[in-house]
């Protein structure tokens, strides 16, 4: 019961600090910039939330697809973040749905490549207050 009314409470001010923000002074511009830096953005999501964090479970899928760094660089310079993503998709760096929920190992080319801690699956650089999760 103190843990809902926990979670509530923190819910209900970090709503009201979003509310209070107000929206964008020039949202096309905002979607407009945010477009261009897409690659950008998604490179760097991806160096610290996969690459230099040692906790995540995509490290090991990774290293299995011998994908470094430089090299989802390369695929997401010449083929956009879609091209990227799909060429790791058949390179086996995915996790199934049971995978992502510990409820199986991951497994590629009968390959055991462990289980996956759901505390590391986290955005490193999002630091919010609203957590949410579901079975689904």
């Amino acid at each position: 019961m103190l843990r809902e009314a926990i979670y509530y409470t923190r819910f209900s001010l970090a709503l009201a600090k979003w509310a209070r923000q107000g929206l964008a002074a020039r949202p096309r511009e905002l979607v407009s910039r945010t477009l261009s830096e897409r690659e950008g953005n998604f490179l760097g999501l991806v160096k610290a939330a996969l690459f230099d964090n040692s906790a995540s479970p995509y490290q090991p899928l990774l290293r299995y697809a011998g994908c470094e760094f430089g090299d989802l660089e390369k695929m997401v310079r010449g083929d956009g973040v879609e091209g990227a993503l799909d060429q790791l998709v058949k390179a086996g760096v995915y996790l199934t749905h049971d995978e992502f929920k510990g409820k199986a190992p991951v497994e590629r080319a009968g390959r055991q490549l462990g289980m996956v801690d759901a505390s590391a699956l986290g955005n490193p650089r999002y630091k919010g207050v609203i957590e949410t999760s579901s079975s689904g």
